[in-house]
């Protein structure tokens, strides 16, 4: 999982030169399209294009002080 300005995103694909392609973790639900590209060894990715256009608020992420996140679901 990749956050980033909120969101959520998984990942999609390994690209060439050690790029990855992330989608928003709602593209199937919501049908939003935006998706992230990030390059660099694992855990240390920086973000080399993103295109930003969400159709849906972001999701409800808490982190907790041992550096792990859950993303919490209405109910």
């Amino acid at each position: 999982m990749l956050l980033h300005r909120g969101y959520t995103f998984r990942l999609k694909n390994n690209l060439a030169h050690g790029r990855k392609q992330w989608y928003c973790s709602s593209r199937l639900t919501s049908r939003c399209l935006a998706d992230v590209n990030t390059e660099g060894p694992e855990g240390y990715e920086r973000i080399v294009r993103s295109r930003f256009a969400h159709n849906h608020a972001p999701p409800n992420v808490r982190r907790f002080a041992d550096g792990r996140y859950v993303v919490r679901t209405p109910h």
